[in-house]
């Protein structure tokens, strides 16, 4: 199995994990969603806030997951790219993925703080 097929089974798994967390179904929990437990420590107090950056987070991941499965399905499907590149081309873009998602709900909290 290479790796354009490993990200877009990821890819699937992320999308799944995500649905819970946009549709408000989470509660505040140390486990599972965005950390927010360990970066903004007032949050723990404040349960809509932990819902609506949760929200926020998964609906981020809806965009970030349909990308990559996009993006791996035509390189596995189409072989665009010579040289194995089309691997680190979609790796790069799963990693990119996740730090652009916290980048963004971390503004969003800060923009809730005001």
């Amino acid at each position: 199995m290479t790796i354009n097929y490993r990200l877009l089974v990821a890819a699937i798994a992320l999308f799944a994990v995500s649905i819970p967390l946009e549709r408000k179904w989470v509660l505040p929990n140390i486990s599972y969603g965005f950390r927010t437990v360990l970066l903004f420590s007032k949050l723990r107090q404040d349960e809509n806030a932990w819902l609506d950056i949760n929200r926020f987070f998964g609906q981020i991941m809806y965009v970030v997951s349909a990308l990559i499965a996009i993006i791996s399905f035509i390189t596995v499907t189409l072989n665009v790219l010579c040289l194995h590149l089309d691997c680190y081309l979609s790796l790069l873009l799963f990693i990119s993925g996740f730090i652009v998602t916290f980048i963004r709900t971390v503004i969003y909290n800060k923009r809730m703080d005001c």
